[in-house]
């Protein structure tokens, strides 16, 4: 009797034992889900702020959960989690694509700077270019007015050969005289009588080698010759006609070449033929010497240059 009711007392408080010990392991169990639970939400909500792209694989790996747990009981948390996003950002980004792109933003940044170099670069060579094609535009502005001039040089000297032809001609030498006016002239020039140059005079009139004798001379006290002999060769040759000397029409005029004179002896302006100059607005501009200026020199009209260069000898 005694023996039937112990083992059916140990019995009862065996039973009672398993069920207080399967109480607490589904407590147990309850907790480390509710944990797993809580884990993964906060996963969520950290991944969402950094811009990760949301999936159950990915909530699973940084979580430390299996994908069956969040596919059994969070898989309505993720789709949520996974709308919100698409709706905040329009491009979604994995860990290991926010390291990638972190790395391109630096390489484009280093990219960006050295562009920036380079333009800094070529603005400064084309600051320098721009310099020279300056430079070269006034050097172009001056070659089209000395054509200009020539032009007009040219025609004016077609036009004064064709009056010349048309003359009749005065104050020619006689026949008997000529010979001795040539050799005479001749002697004047100092220059010795070569055979060649004997020969040349031979071929012409006694006219023309003196016309050619007086226009040669001329020629000298404007330029300096190394070989004269060769140059009057070559103006009896071309058959030169000695400029004939024009009066000043006005005053200011006369005025201009003489201080257009002094001024290129002082060595102000450049010496430029008086019928290369150009004119604007009536006034004769002058190119007075500045070594900073395109060219090494400066277009100005002659009275102010006039003024400056006063100014100059006024302050010596």
């Amino acid at each position: 009797m005694s023996e039937n009711l112990t083992r059916r007392v140990h019995r009862n408080w065996d039973e009672a034992e398993r069920l207080r010990h399967g109480r607490q392991v589904k407590e147990r169990f309850t907790r480390e889900r509710e944990d797993r639970f809580r884990k993964v939400r906060d996963t969520i909500e950290v991944m969402l702020s950094q811009g990760v792209t949301i999936s159950q694989n990915e909530v699973a790996r940084v979580a430390g959960v299996s994908v069956g747990f969040i596919n059994k009981h969070l898989r309505d948390v993720v789709e949520k989690a996974k709308q919100r996003q698409q709706k905040s950002t329009g491009t979604l980004h994995t860990v290991r694509q926010l390291s990638t792109e972190s790395k391109e933003l630096e390489r484009l940044k280093l990219m960006n700077r050295r562009l920036r170099e380079q333009i800094s670069e070529q603005r400064q060579a084309n600051k320098e270019l721009l310099a020279q094609v300056a430079r070269v535009v006034d050097l172009e502005d001056e070659v089209e007015l000395l054509r200009k001039q020539n032009r007009e040089l040219l025609a004016s000297w077609q036009a004064s050969q064709e009056k010349v032809i048309n003359l009749p001609v005065q104050n020619s030498l006689p026949v008997q005289n000529t010979s001795t006016q040539v050799e005479v002239a001749l002697k004047q020039t100092g220059i010795k009588l070569s055979p060649k140059l004997n020969k040349e005079i031979r071929q012409h009139s006694s006219e023309t080698i003196l016309k050619a004798i007086e226009a040669f001379e001329q020629y000298r006290t404007e330029h300096s010759i190394q070989k004269p002999a060769a140059c009057l060769m070559r103006a009896i040759q071309e058959e030169w006609e000695p400029n004939i000397a024009q009066e000043f029409t006005t005053p200011e005029e006369r005025e201009f070449d003489e201080w257009y004179t002094k001024a290129i002896q002082h060595g102000f302006v450049q010496d430029y033929p008086k019928t290369y100059l150009g004119v604007t607005m009536g006034e004769i501009q002058v190119k007075v010497k500045n070594f900073n200026a395109p060219g090494g020199y400066v277009n100005m009209g002659w009275r102010e240059a006039k003024v400056m260069m006063q100014s100059q000898d006024d302050n010596l």
